[in-house]
């Protein structure tokens, strides 16, 4: 197991942070789709919107306005914890937005959107009354997406799953969703299962996969320290072996390796080695020339000062740098995502600007 620290690669790197859109154009929740050069996010009207990105990353025509997909979306179902906009999703039917909107009596619901020849048609999904918040599967050999979601149910919840275009496979599963870190359960990229947590028997959440169609849940690991936010892939500087990461204790990124029939620990990131912020929030992984990144926010508290780094998993070839701009030490950056473009890998990124707004901001990573 290695320690990592900041390292003369860190030190090497000066960041390049710049404002995309105003707290005023309100871009709230963006999701972006690299291959297909798009990005989808809300605005404080409840609007869902996309707009074009160029070659180079920036927003295309429409800019931060974007073009309005339903006027009805929502980012919330009632019981649930967690808020979440429009997610891309792909399969055999191409790339589609899956997001939650009101129907006519304000019930919400679960609707996609499929770009037409320049113009978007809208669809609900098929009895998903009380159903909302899906993430959607990201595979491109499927016929349908998969998604799973929230079922709104007697002022609770309950997670679920079905093929998209079908409400007879819909079945519940089990997930711990965590929401002081906003921790949720993914799609395994590849395979049809999720990775989630999961409380055993002394409360303490451990990293799980489950197998929807055989329901079998593999228990991932077995520690002391509660685990959050599991991502799990293929990596291809491993020989393509499954790996996946995991965030313990809010502050460790945790990085495992599956080899034989074990699931070993190849590398820990200890936030508080190389940041005065020592929790680690929203990573997300992401492969680049062979090799596999995470993108991270740190924070002392998931809406509070906060720096933007990306890391290698790799100890062997370790890479640790802040991409957000270090003298801004008082800024809220919050929910980084990849976008890779010809001209480079970068990170977007909402920056908090209190009272519900936020600035829509892209950094480069370098790679």
């Amino acid at each position: 197991m290695m320690i990592a620290h900041a390292s003369a690669t860190h030190a090497q790197f000066t960041p390049q942070d710049e404002e995309v859109c105003p707290a005023a154009a309100g871009v709230v929740d963006p999701e972006f789709y690299s291959a297909g050069r798009r990005m989808v996010f809300m605005d404080r009207s409840n609007r869902l919107k996309v707009v074009a990105l160029r070659s180079d990353g920036s927003l295309g025509p429409g800019g931060c306005r974007g073009t309005v997909i339903d006027e009805r979306a929502t980012l919330s179902v009632p019981g649930f914890p967690l808020i979440n906009g429009g997610e891309w999703a792909l399969s055999q039917r191409g790339a589609e937005i899956y997001y939650t909107r009101l129907d006519g009596s304000g019930r919400v619901e679960m609707a996609w959107a499929r770009e037409n020849g320049g113009s978007w048609d809208v669809q609900i999904v098929e009895a998903s009354s009380d159903r909302g918040l899906p993430i959607p599967s990201m595979d491109g050999s499927d016929p349908q997406a998969r998604i799973l979601y929230a079922r709104s149910c007697d002022g609770g919840y309950e997670l679920m799953w079905r093929e998209s275009t079908d409400p007879t496979t819909e079945r519940a599963f089990g997930a711990h969703v965590v929401q002081a870190s906003g921790g949720a359960p993914r799609w395994v990229r590849g395979e049809r299962a999720i990775t989630t947590t999961q409380l055993d028997a002394y409360g303490v959440a451990q990293a799980v996969r489950i197998d929807i169609d055989t329901t079998v849940v593999d228990v991932l690991t077995q520690d002391t320290d509660p685990t959050d936010e599991v991502w799990m892939w293929r990596a291809p500087e491993f020989g393509a072996a499954r790996v996946f990461i995991a965030v313990a204790r809010g502050s460790q990124l945790r990085v495992y390796r599956e080899e034989g029939a074990t699931w070993n620990l190849i590398n820990v990131l200890d936030a508080a080695a190389f940041s005065a912020r020592s929790g680690i929030y929203s990573p997300e992984p992401t492969i680049i020339d062979g090799r596999s990144y995470v993108v991270m926010q740190l924070s002392n508290q998931k809406v509070g000062p906060s720096e933007i780094w990306i890391a290698s998993i790799d100890p062997a070839l370790p890479l640790l740098r802040q991409v957000s701009d270090p003298t801004e030490t008082h800024k809220v950056p919050t929910e980084p995502e990849w976008v890779h473009t010809s001209d480079g890998s970068f990170i977007y990124y909402s920056l908090n600007e209190g009272r519900g707004r936020a600035s829509l901001r892209r950094a480069r990573t370098g790679l």
